[in-house]
Order: structure tokens, then C-alpha cells, then sequence
């Protein structure tokens, strides 16, 4: 039983780490899209790539 009370928020942890990592790749990936630059600024851009 404790177990059960210890895997179930382990693995929903878990999940949200996955999907905050994807969504945060996703959100990198956008930066190279065309018209990022333009829209934020190439200084802005640039930093929140790094």
C-alpha cells in the first residue's frame, strides 16, 4: 500500500518532467523559426538561445 501512495506521484512527477522538457525544446526549436529575430530582436533572441 505505502508503495502504491509513493509510485503514483513519482510517476505523474515524471510525466510533467517529460513534458515541461519537450515543451522547453519545442520553445528552443521556435527561435530559429524565420521572423524570430525580427519580432524580439537579435540581442533577445540570441540570449535566450544560450
Amino acid at each position: 500500500m505505502t508503495y502504491r501512495r509513493a509510485a503514483i506521484p513519482a510517476l505523474a512527477g515524471g510525466l510533467v518532467l517529460t513534458a515541461l522538457l519537450w515543451w522547453a525544446g519545442a520553445s528552443a526549436h521556435a527561435l530559429h523559426l524565420p521572423g524570430a529575430t525580427g519580432m524580439m530582436g537579435v540581442p533577445a533572441t540570441a540570449e535566450l538561445d544560450h
